[in-house]
């Protein structure tokens, strides 16, 4: 910050102090910016690195830094009316997110009591204003008061997007999760199963940055809840950038970290109802492909299979359809896998069995599938032919609907 600025500030802020006049500390005073409007990244703030103390910023000296500070202190006062305090606060929020405080500690014991939950909402709501200009300027020296806002978030009961801003400086939009890590897969477990949908994109983003720069040091459970909760949300979700936002969180678990054992048939039924979307086809089968080239990969074929002989799915045709196209496309389709060394006969019993859903577009599924099999590996093909008769066989009795729609007839060429 240049040294005119610097002193601009801190002169409007001396005005604002020793005026006597009314008048001057409504000349002077500037209107709260929005709640959200106020809150920046702390990691793109250049504030966090070049704040300095008044004296080494503005010209101003330490005794007219420590008259400032113990001014505001008294305009902070809870002796003082509550309407002056509360303009005084919005006021100095913009010298606090400017320079350097010494007395981080003694201004936010000042303050705090604005947030507490017997306090009209505006009331709690310019708390929050004022500790995320706190967090914002002074983020470098919070000390252990990280962990006291932290602990803030977790017991107030104000609205989720006020906390989710104030999360999100404080742990530099997901980048820095101590001294709270492991506690913060608790909250945002709780967050995301409240589904409050107008703030599910900031949220998921959110647990996608802290998943992908804290996956060493996060707890287990943490990583189970999160990899739950997102495939439940993605599961219902109705929204295209919800759907995106949920894909991104399995990308980075299955790149960045490791998918909890517990959680990979949850994740795979996932992935088989997205690739159903014609826009994040292609970004399915990236995260779906990087699961089964991992030590998952036999894993995932099995599971894969079970789903399509789980009684319990005869009615989720997206699921079933999305397992058939994964199966054929990773053992014998376009984009083959060539670590998975499994035969063609091993998934064919699935195929078969799938049949018995008796959903139309789950049977065309397993004829192109059948298909490409036979165009492309029929003359290698030997203790498969008796599996793949009977899934003619069994096609043999839609065809009133094969017939229907000559694009499904044209797919045996």
């Amino acid at each position: 910050m240049s040294k005119e600025k610097g002193l601009t500030v801190f002169s409007r802020f001396q005005k604002i102090l020793f005026s006597p006049k009314p008048q001057d500390h409504q000349q002077h005073a500037t209107s709260s910016p929005p709640f959200s409007s106020s809150l920046t990244d702390p990691a793109n703030n250049p504030n966090n690195n070049n704040s300095s103390s008044i004296s080494k910023d503005s010209g101003a000296t330490n005794e007219d830094y420590n008259k400032l500070i113990g001014e505001a202190l008294k305009k902070l006062s809870r002796a003082e009316p509550l309407q002056s305090r509360l303009q005084f606060v919005k006021d100095f929020s913009e010298f606090v997110k400017t320079y350097r405080i010494d007395d981080i500690k003694l201004l936010w014991a000042a303050v705090e009591d604005l947030i507490e939950q017997d306090q009209p909402l505006d009331v709690q709501e310019t708390g929050f204003q004022f500790l995320c200009a706190l967090i914002e300027g002074q983020y470098s020296d919070l000390g252990i008061l990280r962990m006291t806002f932290f602990r803030t978030i977790q017991t107030h009961k104000v609205p989720l997007d006020w906390k989710l801003e104030v999360l999100k400086l404080l742990s530099r939009d997901g980048r820095e999760v101590s001294p709270f890590e492991k506690e913060i897969g608790q909250l945002l477990n709780q967050w995301l199963s409240a589904f409050e949908s107008q703030f599910l994109q900031d949220l998921l983003s959110l647990t996608v940055n802290i998943t992908k720069y804290n996956f060493a040091i996060l707890e287990d459970s943490a990583k189970i809840s999160f990899v739950k909760a997102v495939c439940g949300i993605c599961n219902t979700a109705t929204s295209v950038t919800i759907v995106e936002a949920c894909l991104s969180f399995f990308d980075v678990i299955v790149r960045y970290g490791i998918i909890p054992k517990s959680c990979l048939v949850v994740l795979l039924s996932s992935l088989c109802r997205t690739v159903n979307i014609e826009s994040f086809c292609k970004f399915t089968w990236q995260i779906m492909s990087n699961i089964l080239k991992s030590h998952y990969g036999h894993q995932g074929i099995n599971a894969l299979c079970n789903i399509l002989s789980d009684p319990s799915n005869q009615y989720t045709v997206n699921l079933l359809r999305g397992a058939v196209f994964f199966l054929s496309m990773t053992i014998w389709g376009s984009q083959r896998i060539p670590s998975i060394h499994v035969s063609p006969a091993a998934v064919l019993p699935s195929l078969l069995h799938v049949l018995n859903s008796k959903q139309n577009i789950v049977v065309y599924e397993v004829l192109l599938a059948i298909s490409r099999l036979i165009k492309k590996y029929g003359h290698e093909l030997k203790l498969e032919w008796d599996m793949i008769l009977d899934i003619m066989y069994r096609l043999h009795s839609f065809l009133p609907f094969l017939s229907a729609n000559t694009s499904f007839v044209k797919a045996f060429g």
